[in-house]
């Protein structure tokens, strides 16, 4: 999970960036006119100054608008201003809409410097003076992975504005680009930077687009140096199966570089149809082609370098649906949202979205979807005043040849009393949040998330709420302010129909207020969660959970509507040592708690290297930091690099326990961090000797090796019975891969591969710190079984998810053995109804087999399959 959403956030950080350069180069503030406003506008006079209060006459100044809070309590903006030049003095008269707004300026060699907030109903700031502060010169090398300079790469990379002197904002200035381009040899040089690199983004046409953090200090004196990876590029001309006519809009090619883990590109795609897919990652798996209008398909894949012309490229436009929404007198609904959702039915592409997927209908309410599988698909159609309408269609054969008429009814109204439960009195006059869940869980709604709204109780504390869905059980989920969570279970609605729910009893919920604030008193914008655990008799329920909220620019927070219950408050920060958590109390005598104050300290990151008995960087460990003493005190994170170096979050001064654990081992140091300094603490860490596992992997076949192999460790415990760690695919390298056997022992190695059998598990013996070895060969044939799945009928069926089911006997010393049992999807059928499967060499097997509207089917294995076998399996309807 985690590598998919370190790729999902590069594409949106690389989306951005691609904005950012298509909008002026003339300045790196990227700015964009302003739409005009009706209320009048007003002027902002100032000037720029250098540290020394010398005018900077070679400068521009914008003002950056529509400020929003984000998640860590930064302004944030979406639009700007003109950049404006400044005068022969440094003055600058630069005109803003009457909003909040913030001025950034720039001058050529100098950092990026803002001004504070200027909020034109607070009198702004007055007379402004930016102070540029001199930016230092970076250098830098571009190079291949054979280290050969690359020249014409486009360099960008991102700092931050100098912040101002003033202390009435809180805020972290947006991310500006400094460029350059590689001259001979790679070189580079960027002016106008201070403090650390944080991303760095570089181009080039035959190389893989490198974009990543970059842990360099300006001013460190060696040069920034940049590797890229080789690349290749895949050309060639789409041609249309069928009749169908060439007219394609664009599309994407992903390509899968280990398992789980994507890299997806924008085509460059001609009239003629002819596309060239840009800079790939060399070492990639397999490509999907998703284009607007048709089919995705899989496309043959060979690693290499440079050009490959993939020649004629059939695409399938597949089948249509057309849609025309209308109202219960046949009026059209322009604008009427419409939604299909199915199930991937193409191996490996279960997390790619369908094509056609929601549109919204034009002024006549049509609606056309193309490019769609021959399969089931949940047709939805909403608009403003309507109940949802929701049906199973199938956009095939006749049905694909008739427009599908969708009459959407208006939604039907459910009243209700709410009367507070402790007193006996209406709720009059508060508002009430509500949301409505299809509970039935029928085909048509089974994606469909909660539904509702807003409004406010009258004075008999009476409400009505409009019912969004119709002919399925609902779950009403109403949120009060200042009261608890109410939810109730209701029976299905008819169009137009009206319910009264009667009185409705609520209990008073909790509430909680405080703040967070600096040790100067200023207030933190930040999170503040509320923790709680539930216990039953004797033992410990499985009952938890987190209530969250932010503070305000003051540092202020109020948390309502809680059970009355123990709590465990913490804070969430990273610019200051972590907080002792507080344990709170919330009772029917005091269900408000006030007065819940955190002042938080500065905190010092510690750096170093951690390293094996011999000397080579430390790997397969986790360090964790906390203050010693404390048992509830929440562990920092640390970051800890391939070479061993490691570096800890803010950690609050004074005596603190760093924890250093690779499975069952672990190793605690007591250190004190002071208040200004980390140099007392060792900048070296050596673990004591522990065994390793050295793994290695091979194919027999026409196969490639796979980048990336889930690894299972079992341990042989000396009181029976057996411990296991399941290791992350990231963790093999070219074939081989190496663990931390924690203690001497017996072992057993187990390897799965997507796409190949699972090679039967080996048994190890670990002496203290030694090496063992073992060696695992995939079969990399098309030996797996054959998966077949057919409806009643005997029609092949599309879009069936096959699982894979394995139970395990774990064997004990002292008493009764007892069984562990694991199931896992392993793709959908395709076309023909069929999936290649290949089962693992011991355990009790069998295959589950689920699709929309039929029962699901499981089929168990007294013996294991011959190679090359088939399984046809026959569904049921539901």
């Amino acid at each position: 999970m985690s590598s998919i959403l370190a790729v999902a956030s590069i594409v949106l950080l690389a989306a951005a960036l691609a904005q950012e350069q298509e909008q002026s180069e003339s300045s790196p503030t990227a700015t964009v006119p302003v739409e005009p406003r009706l209320d009048p506008p007003y002027a902002v006079r100032g000037r720029l100054v250098a540290t020394n209060g010398e005018p900077i006459t070679t400068g521009t100044v914008c003002g950056l608008l529509d400020l929003r809070v984000d998640q860590w309590g930064y302004y944030t903006f979406s639009n700007s201003t003109r950049a404006m030049p400044v005068g022969a003095d440094g003055g600058f008269d630069i005109v803003l809409p009457r909003a909040p707004a913030i001025l950034l300026a720039e001058s050529p060699g100098m950092q990026f410097a803002v001004s504070g907030v200027i909020d034109p109903g607070a009198g702004g700031l007055g007379a402004i003076e930016i102070v540029l502060r001199e930016g230092q010169r970076v250098r830098g090398i571009v190079q291949d992975q054979e280290g050969s300079g690359v020249e014409g790469a486009n360099i960008t990379v991102f700092v931050h504005p100098t912040k101002p002197a003033s202390p009435n904002v809180d805020y972290a200035p947006p991310r500006l680009g400094r460029r350059a381009v590689s001259a001979e040899a790679g070189a580079f040089v960027l002016d106008g930077v201070s403090g650390t690199l944080e991303l760095t983004e570089v181009r080039h046409p035959d190389h893989v687009h490198f974009y990543q953090s970059v842990d360099y200090v300006v001013g460190a004196g060696a040069p920034l140096l940049i590797t890229l990876e080789k690349a290749q590029r895949l050309a060639g001309v789409f041609v249309t199966k069928g009749d169908a006519k060439p007219s394609f809009r664009g599309g994407y090619l992903r390509s899968q570089v280990v398992v789980d883990e994507y890299w997806e590109t924008k085509l460059a795609i001609g009239a003629d149809g002819r596309f060239d897919s840009g800079a790939l990652p060399y070492k990639a798996s397999s490509a999907i082609l998703l284009l607007d209008g048709f089919l995705p398909r899989n496309l043959d894949w060979t690693n290499g370098t440079g050009v490959r012309d993939v020649g004629a490229v059939e695409v399938d436009p597949g089948s249509s649906l057309a849609v025309r929404v209308v109202s219960a007198a046949g009026e059209p609904i322009a604008g009427a949202s419409v939604f299909l959702r199915g199930r991937q039915p193409m191996p490996g592409m279960e997390r790619v979205p369908l094509p056609g997927q929601e549109g919204k209908a034009d002024e006549s309410g049509r609606w056309h979807a193309t490019g769609l599988f021959d399969m089931p698909y949940a047709l939805e159609a909403a608009a403003e005043g309507y109940a949802h309408f929701g049906k199973v269609v199938a956009p095939s054969g006749e049905a694909a040849k008739q427009e599908l008429n969708v009459v959407l009814q208006r939604p039907a109204v459910a009243k209700l009393a709410l009367v507070d439960s402790a007193r006996g009195m209406p709720i009059a006059g508060t508002p009430v949040k509500f949301e409505f869940t299809p509970s039935g869980m029928s085909a048509p709604y089974r994606e469909l998330r909660s539904e509702g709204g807003s409004t406010t109780t009258d004075q008999d504390g009476r409400a009505a709420l409009p019912v969004p869905y119709l002919e399925t059980e609902l779950r009403l989920d109403l949120t009060i302010s200042g009261f608890g969570l109410h939810t109730t279970e209701l029976a299905p609605f008819t169009a137009e129909s009206t319910r009264d729910l009667g009185e409705i009893g609520i209990r008073t919920g909790g509430v909680v207020r405080g703040r967070v604030v600096d040790q100067d008193g200023n207030g933190v914008s930040t999170s503040v969660s509320l923790e709680w655990e539930e216990f039953g008799p004797g033992r410990r329920d499985y009952s938890a959970g987190v209530e969250s909220e932010r503070t305000d620019v003051h540092g202020r927070f109020q948390v309502t509507n809680l059970k009355l219950r123990d709590y465990v408050v913490t804070v969430d920060t990273y610019r200051h040592a972590q907080p002792l958590p507080r344990r709170i109390s919330l009772t029917e005598k005091n269900p408000v708690f006030e007065g819940l104050d955190f002042v938080l300290e500065p905190g010092r990151a510690y750096e170093g290297t951690i390293t094996l008995a011999d000397g080579t960087p430390a790997f397969d460990v986790q360090m964790d930091l906390r203050r010693q003493g404390d048992s509830a005190q929440r562990w920092a994170l640390v970051g800890i690099a391939e070479d061993g170096r490691f570096k800890t979050a803010c950690a609050p001064p004074g005596p603190v326990r760093l924890s250093v654990t690779t499975g069952v081992f672990t190793k605690h140091m007591l250190l004190d961090i002071r208040k200004d300094s980390c140099e007392a603490l060792p900048s070296r860490i050596v673990l004591p000797p522990i065994p390793i596992i050295e793994i290695s992997v091979a194919v027999k076949g026409p196969k490639q090796l796979p980048e990336a192999i889930d690894i299972e460790l079992r341990r042989e415990l000396p009181s029976g019975g057996e411990s296991s760690r399941g290791i992350g695919s990231n963790k093999l390298r070219n074939g081989s891969a190496r663990l931390l056997a924690v203690d001497p022992g017996n072992y057993s190695v187990g390897i799965e591969a997507r796409g190949f059998p699972a090679p039967p598990s080996q048994e190890i013996v670990v002496d203290e710190g030694q090496k063992a070895t073992v060696s695992f060969l995939l079969d990399g044939g098309d030996s797996g079984l054959l998966v077949q799945v057919f409806d009643p009928t005997g029609k092949p069926v599309v879009g069936a998810t096959v699982h894979l089911k394995q139970t395990f006997v774990i064997k004990k010393r002292f008493w009764f053995d007892s069984k562990s049992m694991r199931q896992k999807s392993v793709g959908t059928t395709t076309s023909d109804g069929g999936l290649r499967v290949f089962l693992p060499a011991d355990g009790e097997l069998a295959i589950v087999v689920e699709a929309e509207g039929y029962a699901a089917h499981e089929h168990s294995f007294d013996e294991i399959p011959a190679p090359g076998a088939t399984l046809r399996i026959e569904l049921e309807e539901e």
